[in-house]
């Protein structure tokens, strides 16, 4: 279980560079970083990881926060940096100017993603940076300066063997001695003439359209899907988790 340790910082109202402090748990010691409070704002990602599926999303969008303070206009710098993901064949490479105005939080900024059509491996990714010009007074940038997009490529994965099924109205039985592994014990695979699949219990985040998908987290799938044959029936399937 875990478990959550308040840690209060005494407001001196003194201009201090970095400073730091220790916190101690079951012997473990973990280095705390305090930062004065910037009034013109702390400013950084929302978070240092995102995903999009090549083929379904058309930019990586990514979200800067402008935490503390407000005050004033801070002009941020952002630029892209490949990976194993690479300009122009994964993901178009853009650099610019986020400019926080007075009162302005959130700042957003879009990636373009390139679908190659090309068998690849399951996610290439890229960074996206932010810097800060050094004159700037009273704002900084905070501990998540860079962000890792990962570009998952479920459609175009790499072949390893095919088959084909022509079960027009659909089956659980007849899979050809074909089965689901590593998902759930309980699931059968399903066959029609989209192919073979299952119950998907290991799904990334924008792998499907939820509407359509046998593995639904929220809902049962009570209505024939377009991209799922014919396995939404009147009392439904019971959605993945």
């Amino acid at each position: 279980r875990g478990v959550e340790v308040a840690v209060v910082v005494n407001q001196d109202a003194l201009a201090h560079a970095d400073e730091t402090a220790s916190a101690v748990l079951t012997a473990q010691a973990q280095e705390l970083a305090i930062i004065d409070h910037q009034p013109g704002g702390l400013l950084g990602f929302s978070q240092t990881m995102w995903y999009v599926v090549e083929g379904f999303d058309d930019f990586a969008e990514l979200t800067v926060n402008r935490e503390h303070g407000s005050k004033g206009t801070v002009p941020v710098q952002y630029r892209t940096r490949a990976g194993t993901a690479e300009s122009p064949d994964h993901f178009v490479e853009v650099e610019g100017i986020l400019k926080f105005r007075e009162g302005e939080r959130v700042k957003k900024i879009k990636v373009p993603i390139v679908n190659d059509g090309l068998h690849g491996p399951p996610f290439r990714w890229f960074a996206v940076e932010l810097s800060i010009h050094d004159g700037i007074v009273g704002a900084r940038l905070g501990s998540k300066q860079a962000a890792v997009v990962k570009i998952f490529d479920y459609g175009d994965g790499e072949v390893a063997v095919k088959d084909s099924f022509n079960l027009e109205s659909g089956s659980s039985t007849e899979a050809r001695g074909w089965q689901i592994v590593g998902n759930r014990a309980a699931d059968s695979p399903w066959v029609d003439v989209h192919g073979l699949y299952s119950a998907d219990h290991l799904f990334a985040g924008n792998e499907y359209n939820q509407r359509c998908d046998y593995a639904s987290p929220s809902e049962p799938c009570t209505y024939s899907c377009a991209y799922g044959g014919a396995y939404g029936g009147s009392e439904g399937q019971e959605g993945g988790g």
